[in-house]
């Protein structure tokens, strides 16, 4: 009976750490992949021959941020107050993702037609 418990006891904490280790690891790997995906960005911008593709990409994804704030702060204006955030904070985050979003209007405007080089 002991050696039954025992064994329980082992299978029971073998999958909870291996659940805890596996959402430790996804929770690692998004903010690398976040920082991965931005400096594979900014350094896709900074050339000259970026073209209109890249830069309508980046004003769509800044656009999706832009929508998502707006949702947030229609329909779940309780979430912003929860986190700690005020108006202040949610109107300067906006201004930023509309500034993004402009920088990359402009760029596309100068941008060169999208040339897709295969190696």
């Amino acid at each position: 009976m002991l050696a039954a418990l025992g064994l329980i006891g082992i299978i029971g904490w073998v999958l909870i750490m291996l659940r805890e280790l596996l959402l430790a690891v996804l929770i690692g790997l998004l903010p690398v992949g976040v920082v991965l995906a931005g400096s594979w960005a900014t350094a896709r911008g900074f050339r000259e021959e970026s073209g209109r593709t890249f830069w309508t990409v980046t004003q769509g994804v800044w656009g999706v941020f832009a929508v998502g704030l707006i949702y947030v702060w229609a329909d779940r204006r309780d979430l912003i107050d929860r986190l700690g955030f005020s108006s202040l904070d949610f109107w300067f985050a906006f201004a930023m993702v509309a500034f993004a979003m402009t920088v990359a209007g402009v760029r596309l405007r100068r941008a060169p037609k999208s040339t897709w080089k295969t190696r």
